[in-house]
């Protein structure tokens, strides 16, 4: 069986994450089946090319101009013919949106939730780009033999909000990497020594990621040291500081933060160090104290895991899928208010009876995601979807 994935539509973040660990984990379950990357050249690196990788995955390589409303045009009417060329027996969309005239059987995953909660106030070219995303999506459901999300509440929402009566609409949890992401000893960072004790946030810059709230956090942390400090025998040693790792979406909402901290004055307490090597990620979230994910928005979230998994406590807003994918083994605070993750904040960094609990009980929850049971999902829906065209 050919299966095509096309990966136009990622630059960074999740999705990249998904499709490095998500193809070649399908490829090595389903040896008989040929899975064609169709992809730009920025992603040759996407899926490594050595002797331990599978050797049913084809890299097709397309250089698309004219930014997005070339890669709609590629997608929807170019990608029709590619597929009937390359004998595709199902096309396997990862981004929301799929082929409209695909000559052949479609699942599709819906990842991105920002078209359908109201949270964020974007401005009116955003609204409009969400808006046109949200009917390609209605209408992308429609032709998928079978679709599905990575949480029950972005499932439930995004039905909700598009109307859809589709039977074949699915939930499969992304996975994790277990190798990479443990809870064994990884060597530190040097060059994050200088910042320690620190708070950690690992997440791409964009609005819907709500780091006012970790700011806000950290100016009522800050002022709790002050007072402390003014009574020698419950001074700390070192002021905590929070690092903001990640990519910058949204150079405009990265500003937008970089003035507040300077407003709050919390320069020397509030770091946006910019994008970490993936790799590295493990290290960095053994170093970190406490992990904390403010999002107004996620549909499942892949650094609550990752955290979890190498045995850091999580704090995370209990907002969308954050709730169902921490399974209780995180503290949740309320999505506006400074005081209540500040609260929390203090609790886990002051007490380690606290700190041992959300340890044992994260890496016990992160235990239940694998790359291993998502791709056995993913490809009973694919092998499905062409058995149900067949017959």
């Amino acid at each position: 069986m050919n299966i095509a994935i096309p990966t136009f539509q990622f630059k960074r973040g999740g999705g990249l994450t998904y499709l490095a660990n998500i193809v070649p984990e399908m490829a090595r379950q389903s040896p008989h089946d040929s899975f064609h990357l169709f992809m730009p050249p920025r992603h040759k690196d996407l899926i490594r090319d050595d002797s331990a990788m599978p050797h049913n995955i084809r890299r097709i390589t397309y250089n698309i101009p004219f930014g997005l409303l070339g890669r709609v045009f590629f997608e929807q009417c170019v990608l029709p013919w590619v597929l009937k060329q390359h004998q595709i027996d199902v096309l396997f969309s990862v981004g929301d949106v799929t082929t409209l005239l695909a000559p052949c059987p479609v699942v599709l995953a819906v990842r991105n939730p920002n078209p359908y909660y109201n949270e964020v106030h974007w401005g009116l070219l955003q609204c409009s780009k969400l808006l046109i995303f949200r009917m390609l999506t209605r209408w992308s459901i429609a032709k998928a033999r079978a679709t599905f999300f990575v949480s029950d509440a972005s499932r439930e929402r995004v039905k909700k909000v598009l109307h859809s009566k589709h039977n074949s609409l699915h939930t499969i949890y992304h996975g994790l990497n277990h190798q990479l992401f443990h809870a064994g000893k990884h060597a530190n960072l040097k060059k994050f020594l200088q910042y320690q004790p620190f708070i950690l946030s690992v997440s791409t810059i964009n609005p819907h990621k709500n780091f006012e709230l970790l700011i806000d956090a950290m100016a009522i942390l800050t002022q709790s040291e002050a007072k402390k400090i003014s009574q020698p025998r419950d001074a700390i040693s070192k002021p905590i500081r929070a690092l903001i790792v990640g990519a910058a979406a949204s150079p405009a909402y990265a500003a937008h933060l970089q003035e507040k901290i300077v407003q709050r004055n919390l320069t020397d307490r509030i770091l946006l160090v910019g994008p970490v090597a993936y790799s590295e990620l493990p290290a960095l979230y053994q170093m970190a104290d406490v992990f904390v994910l403010p999002s107004l928005i996620e549909t499942f979230g892949h650094p609550l895991v990752e955290a979890m998994a190498c045995g850091t406590p999580v704090i995370a807003t209990n907002t969308t899928s954050t709730p169902e994918i921490l399974g209780g083994a995180g503290l949740l605070c309320e999505p506006y208010d400074p005081q209540d993750l500040a609260t929390k904040l203090a609790t886990v960094l002051d007490d380690n009876v606290v700190r041992k609990r959300l340890r044992e009980h994260g890496l016990k929850r992160a235990a239940y995601f694998s790359w291993e049971k998502t791709a056995q999902q993913t490809l009973s829906l694919i092998h499905n979807a062409v058995t149900r065209h067949t017959s």
